[in-house]
């Protein structure tokens, strides 16, 4: 029976060395991996065009294993929402691990929320923030100078190449796992440069190309 789940979402990766972390410059990939390790993360925003892997990114820095962690959609929070936050992130965990919220499409918080939310933001809380979204100058700059700013869009040019081969090397591991090998590296390299930098679109045309040449 074949399976018609979204390769992007089925090989989601599952650590960040399984991200292609190439288009970063050398700095951000050792920063990235060592907040990986960390016990806990600083505030971050990852900022940039969609489909560069940001919320993958932050999501698994936001490890569930070491933080107690909020989610939050921010398309969806308002300056009412503010007060409740506060105090879910004031009180103690039940098992003494860091708080960190999460808030994914940080630039539909809406303008209210994000004066209101300045005060949220602050040591004393002992939360860590990660907030990722498409549009950083939508954030107000007393939001956005908080963090630790990461941004995931087009790599400068002396780092396209070494980029587009972690991409090319991510969906022959995905064409691997599939049981599908008869597919020239060339043609790989040709799809990843037509929808390049979106990583996302590279893997759902990736499956829309070749998907049912196992099954055939």
């Amino acid at each position: 029976m074949t399976e018609y789940a979204l390769w992007s979402e089925k090989y989601q990766p599952a650590c960040l060395d399984e991200c292609i972390l190439e288009g970063f410059a050398d700095h951000v990939q050792r920063a990235l991996r060592n907040f990986a390790q960390a016990p806990a993360v600083p505030n971050l925003l990852l900022y940039g065009i969609a489909g560069t892997g940001k919320s993958t990114i932050a999501r698994l820095l936001a490890d569930q294993n070491k933080h107690d962690v909020i989610w939050l959609n921010g398309s969806l929070f308002r300056k009412e929402h503010v007060s409740e936050l506060v105090s879910r992130i004031s009180g103690s965990t039940l098992f003494g691990t860091r708080r960190l919220v999460f808030i994914d499409e940080a630039d539909g918080i809406s303008q209210p929320a994000q004066f209101a939310l300045r005060s949220a933001i602050d040591p004393r809380h002992e939360a860590s923030w990660i907030l990722t979204c498409n549009y950083r100058k939508k954030l107000i700059e007393p939001i956005a100078s908080r963090f630790m700013q990461i941004e995931c869009a087009l790599p400068p040019s002396d780092r396209r190449s070494c980029h587009v081969d972690g991409i090319v090397r991510r969906c022959q591991q995905i064409l691997e796992a599939e049981g599908i090998r008869n597919v020239p590296n060339k043609e790989i390299a040709a799809l990843v440069n037509e929808k390049y930098p979106d990583i996302r679109q590279t893997i759902n045309e990736l499956q829309l190309r070749y998907q049912f040449l196992a099954a055939a």
